[in-house]
């Protein structure tokens, strides 16, 4: 071989070498600028629907645009709307839309994107609507097209609601992340990948879709979400934490609470009671244990309503273990698996079957259980969205049905006084009254999450798991 061939050869060997560099210098700042969040499942399927779990709704927080949101100090901010004024009591609203609102495309919103979004929710999506049910002609609308009396546009970015009665915290209500507004040109639903999502409006993407996980492109950085296991060695990663990594606890809206499940018919009335009276006996300890707040309601402490002392002092009457072992439902989200059922078997003195889920299957197990604990986050700062879920009233959410009519009378009376901006305190307590003395609920903690990231350790969204974003994991 001659001595030109060889510097051939070593010239090509270099360039080689160089090449391998800058691509691996590439990669290197590739992988530097993507963060994993960590979540025990992830769905690929993200269509609205009242089943969502956090780790969907954090997606939507961050790809899809909001009317209001709810800041982390817990304060009312628009983020597509400018202003707004109300008159005759808050039963109409005359709304004025930001018009430098961009969404990650570029594209604006407009008072026309929210009058096909309110439709599309009122005709297809009724059961999620929330607050928009309670516009004129709502109940009337079942097409994209409906002739709706309360919805009336203005201008470009201005329109102007009517509600069939009074609601000065219809604003408010707006906030629900389960409210997003969507493209009036543009398919409801749009194929990402292996991913369907609401045509995204917000600020952040999704880019891509696999196996991998849900990559989103949010503030120039990659964000990818997926489960323990799909997750490289050597990567930036961010991960919600149950169990509490300090000994700092802060307020927070959400309670947890035990419930018992209306359908079963293994306890008796007696049986209930007892062991509901039980649980919150001893929550303080086990408050104490997983270093939460203990809270003896389930109102939170932040809403100002205070636990009288007849609901404290709790008596537990002697009761027999029913036929068959208790079926207790616990989901990944809970604080400390270990520590809970080791309460709940020390605590109920029964035998126990329990079952632990994830979040987006733990709904479809409540014809299973006898007793779940769950957590509810309120979507904004009113004491009637803390029993929301308990109303079976018209058009309301009722996860738990009693078929108690003097629970239903007491619930009913203080969302009218919430439409009338009254928080009333005493009604709260006469439904704590009613849920704690008959063995329905059994409050045990106000429940923490915090984000572990490669910047640090710090507690979410004081709203709740529902009100996070993608962007909060950077």
């Amino acid at each position: 071989m001659s001595a030109s061939s060889l510097k051939i050869i070593a010239s090509a060997f270099v360039t080689l070498l160089v090449a391998l560099f800058v691509f691996w210098q590439g990669e290197l700042s590739s992988n530097q600028n993507v963060v994993y969040v960590e979540m025990p499942s992830v769905s690929r399927n993200l269509d609205l629907n009242s089943s969502l779990t956090y780790a969907a709704t954090a997606i939507l927080n961050d790809t899809s645009a909001h009317l209001i949101i709810v800041t982390e100090d817990l304060t009312l901010e628009g983020q597509v709307v400018n202003d707004f004024e109300t008159k005759d009591g808050g039963k109409s609203y005359k709304i004025t839309l930001k018009s430098d609102y961009r969404t990650s495309r570029g594209e604006l919103v407009n008072a026309h994107d929210v009058a096909y979004t309110v439709r599309y929710y009122l005709s297809r999506k009724n059961g999620i609507a929330g607050v928009l049910k309670s516009i004129v002609g709502a109940d009337l609308c079942r097409s994209l097209t409906c002739e709706l009396a309360g919805f009336k546009v203005t201008g470009t970015n201005s329109f102007e609601i009517l509600l069939r009665e009074p609601d000065a915290k219809f604003m408010e209500k707006l906030a629900s992340p389960w409210l997003i507004i969507f493209k009036q040109d543009r398919p409801f639903l749009e194929k990402i990948g292996d991913c369907t999502i609401p045509y995204q409006t917000g600020r952040a993407e999704v880019v891509k879709c696999d196996q991998a996980g849900v990559h989103v492109r949010i503030n120039n950085r990659n964000v990818i979400l997926t489960e323990p296991n799909r997750i490289p060695k050597g990567v930036k990663v961010s991960r919600l934490l149950t169990d509490n990594p300090g000994d700092t606890v802060s307020p927070t809206l959400t309670v947890f609470s035990a419930y018992a499940i209306p359908h079963s018919k293994l306890l008796t009335q007696n049986q209930r009671v007892q062991i509901m009276s039980s649980i919150r006996k001893f929550a303080p300890s086990y408050a104490e244990t997983v270093k939460l707040n203990w809270s003896p309601l389930m109102t939170s402490k932040w809403l100002g309503v205070e636990a009288p002392s007849d609901l404290v002092a709790i008596d537990v009457k002697q009761y027999t273990c029913p036929n068959r072992a208790i079926r207790i439902l616990l989901d990944t989200s809970f604080p400390s698996l270990t520590k809970t059922k080791a309460f709940l078997t020390s605590t109920i003195k029964c035998p126990i079957e329990f079952e632990i889920t994830n979040a987006d299957k733990f709904f479809s197990y409540f014809n299973w259980a006898d007793i779940a604990l769950v957590w509810f986050c309120p979507d904004f700062l009113d004491i009637y969205n803390t029993f929301a879920s308990l109303d079976c009233s018209d058009n309301s959410d009722c996860y738990f049905n009693w078929h108690d009519r003097e629970l239903q009378n007491e619930i009913s009376r203080l969302k009218d006084e919430s439409r009338r901006g009254i928080q009333n305190k005493e009604i709260a307590v006469g439904i704590e009254k009613i849920l704690l003395k008959k063995g329905y609920v059994a409050p045990l903690a106000e429940l923490n999450w915090w984000i572990d990231s490669p910047t640090g350790i710090r507690q979410i969204h004081a709203a709740g798991l529902f009100q996070i974003r993608l962007g909060d994991f950077l």
